[in-house]
């Protein structure tokens, strides 16, 4: 069960870095400050896809 959790998480993570990418350039205080949380963004997708995928391969039976 608690692979399965961390899997929910990781979504929620992964759904939040999308929408910090959909933001409007007038949120940012600077070009600098949105190429940031872009790569930041890309970065902590890739990150968490991984861990998901991890998770999954190590033992949460219900999402195989």
């Amino acid at each position: 069960m608690i692979p399965t959790i961390g899997a929910m998480i990781g979504g929620y993570i992964i759904f939040r870095c999308i929408e910090a990418l959909c933001r409007a350039d007038n949120q940012f205080s600077s070009e600098a400050g949105r190429k940031t949380v872009v790569v930041f963004a890309f970065l902590g997708i890739l990150a968490t896809g991984i861990m998901i995928l991890t998770l999954l391969g190590s033992g949460a039976s219900g999402l195989k």
